[in-house]
This record gives C-alpha cells, structure tokens and sequence, in this order.
C-alpha cells in the first residue's frame, strides 16, 4: 500500500497510521523519528524498527515501512541550499566568537603615558 502526502515535515516526528473500528479510531503502527537524522532519498524502516508492528503477528516479519525524502524546502517552498548556510550567518557567529569589540582608544592617551614623569603609576607586579 503506498500512500502520497507531501508534506513539510521539520524536526521531532510521529506518524501515526490508524483505522476506524466502530467508530473509534485504532493505531495500526507508528514510527518515531527526527528530519535531521535522514538523507535525501528513501529510507527503509524493517518491522522491529516501527511501533506496534514489531509486536504484532498482523505484520509479516518482512514488512517494511518506506519514506522518502526529498530537498528541504523553506515554508515558501522555495530549495533550501544543501549543506550550506549564507555568509552572513557565518559572519555573525565569528564575530560573536570573537568577543566585545575594544572601546577606540581616547586621543591623545597614546601621549600620555609616553614618559616616566609625574603622575606615572608604576607598572604592575
């Protein structure tokens, strides 16, 4: 049984699949996962791998559930680029690394201290 979705999926995940019994809702399976932990492309889940199913004797011990992924895609739909962030982002993150800029020095303050004469406080120990 294949099912299309397409859906923008991001993050902490639970698909669920259930059916309708009497009119109460019944999990069939679930499977659990996060976006950041799968490649492009498809990814086989055996049955030990899925929620309920791994238990249940309904489920052939050669069942497999198949996602695919494709490209992600921004909530506008337009191709994130893989693997790459822009420069500005990075730019930002070294320039917090690096710390609070240095206060310009006062002018003049270079003169001051140029000699050993009165007022100079000696050096540190």
């Amino acid at each position: 049984v294949e099912f299309e979705c397409h859906v923008n999926v991001e993050g902490d995940i639970l698909l669920r699949v259930q059916t309708q019994v009497d009119s109460k809702k019944v999990s069939v399976f679930r499977l659990a996962f996060h976006t950041g932990f799968h490649a492009i492309g498809p990814q086989v889940f055996d049955k030990r791998q899925v929620d309920l199913a791994s238990t249940s004797t309904a489920f052939p011990a050669t069942f497999t559930l198949t996602l695919s992924f494709r490209k992600p895609v921004t909530n506008y739909g337009k191709t994130l680029t893989e693997g790459k962030l822009p420069a500005s982002y990075w730019n930002g993150i070294l320039k917090a690394a690096e710390g609070p800029s240095k206060p310009p020095a006062r002018a003049g303050a270079a003169d001051a201290g140029a000699g050993a004469g009165a007022g100079s406080a000696p050096p540190p120990p």
